[in-house]
């Protein structure tokens, strides 16, 4: 097996490995890939964020033809002798069903790995099942000012964006990453003289919605509620029967969804894996 850099000469050949609403992930800023080659065949990719201080692994994928042959290990293993090259950490956010999951498995049986349990899930309710939801509606008064946000003039796109990048909200920086993925008709803000809050849903790889962005200014939570009732309203309309995914990253924010959404389901855990360099260093 040969583990390679990945350039845009070559990647081409492991773009089956990404599927198009992670495509943006080939050009984004300090966005780096290796690949896992046999004989020719493109068998493994990972894509790893470097921060400047750690390699933050944020995609790992394997062939179906070669699981379970110790490829994905092959990668995290290649990127942890590099980062060790430049005293780097390692480390991967990830979600599993359970300790028995094999991503899980993958990290917590891998040498120098240390993996923990994360704040919050990932929740999920059929779109049905939001339609018959009518907690939020209270919040969702007459005359309110709900506007799709790709419909506002696009100066006033662009000062919202600037305003998230003055709070060094990640989404910002990532925004031409998630723009394919952005159903517009569902990303929608509250805004009277300017922006108030917003609701960003986008489609998943499964073609699932999933509020990826949810923010509201200062003191306007009820703005914000507001959003997410007719945000329901919206999928009711549209007669989506998929599903709705919903991250919660935190513990506040799981309790919120679940309080909101008494009917959603957390299927996933969020657990942090982090490459211990020192004990490498001791060999």
């Amino acid at each position: 097996m040969e583990y390679i850099r990945l350039t845009e000469k070559n990647r081409s050949w492991f773009a089956p490995l990404l599927d198009d609403a992670q495509k943006g992930l080939w050009t984004a800023a300090n966005h780096y890939a290796l690949g896992a080659a046999d004989r020719g065949k493109a068998c493994g990719l990972l894509i790893f964020h470097w921060t400047g201080e750690s390699a933050d692994i944020v995609h790992l994928a394997v062939a179906d033809a070669f699981r379970r042959r110790g490829v994905a290990t092959g990668l995290v293993q290649c990127l942890c002798r590099h980062a060790y090259a430049v005293t780097a950490p390692v480390t991967a956010d990830f979600a599993a069903s359970d300790k028995s999951d094999p991503l899980y498995l993958l990290f917590a049986n891998m040498d120098n790995f240390t993996v923990s349990e994360d704040e919050g899930g990932i929740f999920r309710l059929s779109c049905g099942e939001i339609q018959e939801s009518r907690r939020m509606k209270e919040f969702l008064p007459p005359g309110a000012v709900i506007v799709p946000f790709f419909s506002l003039p696009e100066w006033d796109r662009k000062r919202f964006c600037h305003t998230l990048a003055a709070q060094n909200i990640p989404y910002a920086r990532e925004w031409e990453d998630h723009r394919p993925r952005m159903s517009e008709d569902l990303c929608l803000c509250w805004a009277e003289e300017e922006v108030e809050a917003a609701v960003f849903v986008e489609r998943t790889a499964e073609r699932e919605l999933s509020p990826a962005f949810v923010w509201s200014g200062g003191r306007r939570q009820n703005r914000l509620f507001g959003l997410l009732a007719e945000t329901e309203k919206r999928i009711a309309e549209s007669g989506e029967e998929g599903d709705f995914v919903i991250a919660a990253t935190t513990e506040k924010a799981r309790k919120l969804v679940e309080k909101l959404y008494p009917r959603a389901r957390m299927e996933e855990t969020f657990f942090r894996a982090v490459w211990d360099m020192t004990v490498e260093e001791d060999r």
